[in-house]
């Protein structure tokens, strides 16, 4: 009897793992929440919905983007760090909402380790530049100018904490120069300032840049990306104008809860790569200004790795703080 009672424990104890087992083979069996950090028409947004409807296709459910802004992309990922961990909440999230808010901000509605990175989908390079009549022709002559009139030249960026106020807090550690930060709320501002003359250089996402480089009222002197890209062909990278090691991009990746089982984790990874690699879906992201980098689970964990310590060494060298 004693004996009858312990297997039935035993089962009853087995049983809910043979259940969260079965519901990871059978994953996806409903439909997929993809939250979103930011409004909609925003690049993480437009990147997310891209890769969602293919994505979709191929899991055999619908995925439902859902939009949380705030706190630069805090919001959605406190939101799915409170979800299931079971594959049916990701969020599609970017290097500020993960990494950089934890150093800039007071306080963060969710732990980081909380998050668990499912893949890197790619990155929406940064472009360095200035007024389209300048003198400086190349980030030498950038570099040159400042050493020459310390204090003197300034930046623009869309805010303090930015990847792009980073971005050139990064050049600045690199070079040891000193350009003065003006921070604005938002690229257009920042642009048209840059534009006016009322600022000297900027570093922005090629989203927003490339149309004032395209009329020539803006001139690019190098873009964060791995490799050349098609929309600034004869832009050289920072790494070939000689600027290795710099922050020089926003990339997005995909999360889930920490928890989420192993097997979800690697369909999800799996299924991803396949889109991303699309070469279809990968000429749509790009015109929407991400340029895949893909990474699995662990390639995406090791980035998060040396992407945080970089991001962090910028942050103190800069004093940077959320507005």
């Amino acid at each position: 009897m004693k004996r009858r009672n312990f297997l039935m424990a035993w089962l009853l104890a087995l049983l809910p793992l043979v259940v969260q087992a079965e519901g990871a083979a059978n994953f996806p069996e409903k439909p997929v929440r993809i939250v979103v950090g930011f409004p909609a028409g925003q690049a993480t947004d437009i990147i997310a919905r891209l890769v969602s409807d293919k994505l979709a296709q191929r899991l055999g459910q619908p995925l439902i983007v859902e939009n949380k802004p705030g706190a630069g992309g805090g919001v959605a990922l406190a939101y799915l760090t409170q979800q299931k961990p079971d594959g049916y909440t990701v969020s599609f999230a970017n290097t500020g909402a993960v990494i950089t808010n934890r150093f800039i901000q007071k306080s963060l509605p969710y732990q980081p380790d909380q998050l668990q990175p499912v893949a890197l989908l790619g990155d929406i390079p940064l472009v360095l530049a200035v007024r389209g009549d300048s003198k400086i022709n190349s980030v030498d002559d950038l570099v040159k100018e400042a050493r020459a009139n310390p204090g003197k030249l300034t930046y623009a960026t869309p805010g303090t904490g930015t990847t792009s106020h980073l971005a050139m807090e990064s050049l600045k550690q690199t070079t040891n120069i000193d350009i003065l930060h003006i921070p604005y709320t938002g690229s257009s501002r920042s642009l048209t300032d840059l534009v006016a003359g009322n600022v000297d250089v900027s570093f922005d996402t090629i989203t927003t840049i490339q149309p004032f480089i395209a009329n020539k009222r803006l001139k690019a002197l190098a873009i964060g990306s791995a490799e050349r890209v098609s929309l600034l062909p004869d832009v050289s990278t920072l790494a070939q104008a000689g600027y290795r090691d710099m922050i020089g991009a926003v990339w997005v990746g995909a999360f889930v809860p920490r928890g989420t089982p192993d097997s979800i984790v690697e369909k999800l990874q799996r299924e991803i790569a396949e889109v991303v690699k699309d070469p279809d879906i990968a000429s749509h992201l790009a015109n929407a200004g991400l340029y895949v980098r893909y990474a699995d689970a662990a390639g995406f964990a090791a980035i998060l790795e040396e992407d945080t310590r970089k991001i962090q060494k910028v942050v103190e060298f800069s004093g940077a703080k959320a507005d």
